[in-house]
């Protein structure tokens, strides 16, 4: 199944030249940067542990689990506002909404203004390099003003949530920093990890508040490989291609992902795969 979720990075595109290399494991399907989960919802594993460090995101997971009816009424009246309206009145009232998520002190409304807000944003994301704001607008999704629609206001995306409601029931969703996912992991679990890019160029976006990807970031991610590795546990990781990823985790399988996602490096126009068997 295609992901629900909107966001820069998103694998989807990746995701057949990704499955080839999957292993066979007998444990859990452990992601500790779960983001739009598009390799988790592709494999519906029937043990999992996800996780991201992102609480908007991850209470947009929870809500499916525990409450869906909550986010398919807001975004029904989400649809009933936004498609009777001209495309200035769209900006304005997603401008006024992206603005007063900060200050929502309910923790389910938040997320999904939050979660609404990534698919009415023509970038998919509210956090920005330029930008002083904490939630920051971007413009306009091309299709709400092109044709006045967007897959989350369709019955088909209706029709999945109800499905990953049941799905969400056989796992664990937490919202930790990754390293404490990852002492969960145990011999005979996969792991797949889809952190930030850490390559050799800045991106304007960035994929959490606050976020810092930097060596010190870098040097922790590899510490915690290498328990991994001294556990027995097959990981595979997805990276922009750089000197610095070939060169940091060179004793290891690489493969290139030829793609471009409008994200990677167009000089290279690739990611890497990472793997540890």
């Amino acid at each position: 199944m295609r992901t629900f979720i909107r966001r820069p990075g998103n694998k989807t595109k990746h995701i057949k030249k990704i499955l080839p290399y999957i292993p066979e494991f007998e444990g859990n399907y452990i992601e500790p940067f779960v983001g739009t989960g598009a390799l988790f919802l592709t494999l519906e594993p029937s043990k999992w542990i996800i996780n991201d460090i992102n609480k908007e995101l991850i209470d947009i997971w929870k809500i499916v689990r525990d409450d869906p009816e909550f986010l398919l009424n807001e975004i029904g009246k989400l649809k009933e506002h936004l498609l009777s309206v001209d495309t200035k009145e769209k900006i304005k009232y997603c401008k006024e909404i992206t603005s007063s998520i900060d200050n929502e002190k309910n923790v389910k409304l938040k997320a999904v203004k939050y979660h609404l807000m990534t698919y009415c944003s023509f970038e998919s994301t509210l956090f920005h390099s330029y930008s002083d704001s904490k939630y920051f607008f971007t413009g306009l999704y091309g299709p709400l003003y092109e044709t006045n629609s967007c897959h989350v206001f369709t019955e088909s995306y209706i029709k999945k949530i109800n499905h990953l409601n049941d799905l969400f029931k056989n796992g664990i969703i937490m919202n930790q920093d990754y390293s404490k996912v990852l002492k969960k992991v145990k011999s005979g679990d996969f792991v797949f990890l889809d952190p930030p890019y850490f390559g050799d160029k800045e991106y304007k976006f960035s994929y959490n508040n606050d976020e810092k990807i930097d060596e010190s970031f870098v040097n922790n991610l590899i510490k915690e490989l290498i328990k991994l590795d001294k556990k027995g546990v097959k990981w595979m990781m997805t990276q922009v291609d750089s000197d610095s990823v070939r060169e940091n985790f060179c004793k290891y399988n690489i493969l290139e992902i030829t793609m471009n996602n409008g994200v990677c490096d167009k000089l290279r126009n690739c990611e890497l795969l990472i793997m540890n068997y």
